[in-house]
């Protein structure tokens, strides 16, 4: 018995092999559906602690202090971010009373993670960008009471880091930023330009694919 129309269709299916495992090898760069839930620690940020001999205890941490930020990828590249940071915070206590001050932001953005930048399927890099409010919060408390006052500024921020996804949950973030936000009119801030450059060290934990 001849089967001469099974040639045809083997040599077809042969010839699409090499294809279809291209193909799927392009997909396993893809990051679509992944959701990535992070804490960071800002690695070059600075922090002293100082007791004059008047009585006054002061504390400072300037840089990207810490942040937390959810990502959510819509495409196989392409992420929606949100995500919150705190940049300086600082505080002091003497006779008088206490000050404090801290500046921190919500920003929404995106999030782009290259195939051509991929090292492997587990280490990402990308760049990202994002825009939303910065505030300056201050608060002191002394003989007279005590008050409050919070200032925002629009601002943004531009970024580029990597993504190393030790284990199918857990990442590991690496990322350094530039804020750009206008200066805060409040004089007690200390700092009224918080724009500069940061670089944050965090842990996520990641889900959905």
């Amino acid at each position: 018995m001849q089967f001469p129309h099974v040639v045809p269709v083997v040599a077809v299916a042969l010839a699409a092999l090499p294809v279809a495992s291209t193909a799927q090898q392009a997909d396993s760069l893809s990051q679509q559906g992944r959701r990535i839930l992070s804490v960071g620690l800002g690695v070059t940020s600075s922090a002293n602690a100082s007791a004059s001999t008047t009585g006054q205890v002061s504390s400072d941490a300037t840089g990207g202090v810490a942040s937390i930020s959810y990502v959510q990828y819509v495409s196989p590249t392409l992420a929606v971010e949100v995500g919150a940071t705190v940049l300086d915070a600082s505080a002091s206590l003497d006779y008088s009373g206490t000050r404090s001050s801290a500046t921190s932001a919500l920003l929404v953005g995106l999030s782009y993670s290259p195939r051509l930048a991929a090292l492997t399927p587990s280490i990402r890099p990308f760049v990202s960008a994002a825009i939303g409010p910065y505030f300056l919060h201050q608060a002191a408390t002394g003989v007279g009471g005590a008050a409050a006052s919070s200032e925002s500024r629009i601002g943004g921020r531009v970024g580029v880091g990597t993504r190393f996804h030790v284990a199918r949950h857990l990442a590991l973030v690496v990322e350094g930023d530039y804020h750009a936000v206008g200066g805060f009119a409040s004089a007690d801030s200390g700092a009224e330009n918080r724009s500069g450059l940061s670089l944050t060290l965090g842990l996520g934990f990641a889900w959905g694919r």
